[in-house]
């Protein structure tokens, strides 16, 4: 579960990959702290694959600084791994700089609990 503001929708804020394996949705079941939040989740038992919910921002406001990207995740029952990731790519799409939260995943069940990504905008 990724915690979002009250003035967002999955519609308007989230690019959801389509994908027959995972449902991504806007979750206002499932809060934190009172602000409803996005659901992605497996319909089946998958042992490959991904799941995504994004968002792209254009990066030229943020050259030379340092970004923070801050989630608080919910997790139920997740088999191999979850979590969230922050790159940056040039304008040819290629990866300059990322944080894919390989060395601190997501497994098995969890409550809220607050990531963060960082990386600088070279």
């Amino acid at each position: 579960m990724i915690r979002y503001k009250k003035a967002y929708d999955a519609d308007s804020f989230a690019d959801v990959k389509k994908d027959p394996v995972y449902i991504a949705q806007n979750d206002p079941t499932t809060t934190y702290k009172a602000s409803p939040s996005f659901s992605l989740e497996s319909k089946k038992d998958v042992s490959s694959g991904l799941g995504i919910i994004s968002k792209t921002i254009g990066a030229t406001p943020y050259y030379g600084k340092r970004i923070r990207l801050n989630a608080y995740l919910k997790a139920k029952n997740v088999q191999s791994r979850a979590g969230m990731w922050l790159k940056v790519e040039d304008q040819k799409g290629q990866t300059i700089n990322s944080d894919t939260m390989d060395n601190r995943f997501i497994s098995g069940t969890q409550g809220w609990y607050k990531y963060e990504c960082v990386l600088d905008v070279d």
